[in-house]
């Protein structure tokens, strides 16, 4: 009787060890999965070239927390390596063509570049925002995909990118265009202000 209670206990073990279950979050994914589904290590470096980035694109902007990746990396490259080259991106990720336009957005990328560096995972303002543009992760807090109640599901969908910066999450917008790629369709909240860096802090009290 000992040795068939036995079998049964381990039997019933193995049983419950092959039923794995993700635990969700409360909205309803894999808590793993809030950030960009790549690990630190597997992030690919900043694109070189304009064909490495379209490649990039037809290859990954099918998914809308990918195509914020691909969103940012147009801007790093804009900040950190080359502004014609990443006019090029950024246009190449977003709707509206004509975004070099918005006066804000450009003073932004301009003036306070810290903003863009406040999305990525690791920075503060105690440390002037410093991170590594060629290896940064996005802590994508929310996905919702139905903004728009007269518009089909992922038709657009909206994530909300944590800041460092900032007290809550803030949305980034992508459409859907006819071959499944996403590309932002609104992104006035991504160069709204935030905390001042650190040595800019110090910098205005030193009077």
């Amino acid at each position: 009787m000992f040795r068939l209670q036995m079998a049964w206990l381990a039997m019933l073990m193995l049983l419950m060890a092959g039923v794995g279950v993700a635990e969700e979050d409360e909205f309803g994914e894999d808590p793993a999965a809030s950030d960009t589904e790549l690990a630190d290590e597997e992030q690919p470096r900043l694109p070189k070239t304009m064909e490495e980035f379209e490649a990039r694109v037809a290859e990954k902007a099918l998914d809308p927390k990918q195509a914020a990746k691909l969103w940012f990396d147009a801007v790093f490259v804009y900040l950190n390596v080359d502004k014609e080259l990443g006019s090029q991106m950024i246009t190449l990720m977003t709707k509206d063509k004509e975004w070099q336009k918005k006066t804000y957005f450009m003073a932004a990328l301009k003036e306070r570049p810290h903003i863009f560096r406040s999305y990525a995972k690791g920075t503060t303002p105690e440390n002037n925002y410093e991170m590594d543009p060629n290896k940064y992760v996005l802590a994508i807090e929310r996905v919702d995909r139905k903004p728009f109640d007269d518009k089909e599901e992922d038709e657009y969908v909206k994530l909300f990118i944590k800041s460092s910066g900032a007290d809550s999450p803030r949305p980034l917008t992508f459409q859907r265009n006819l071959r499944g790629e996403y590309k932002v369709y609104e992104f006035s909240s991504m160069y709204v202000g935030v905390r001042p860096p650190q040595s800019q802090a110090d910098a205005e009290d030193d009077f």
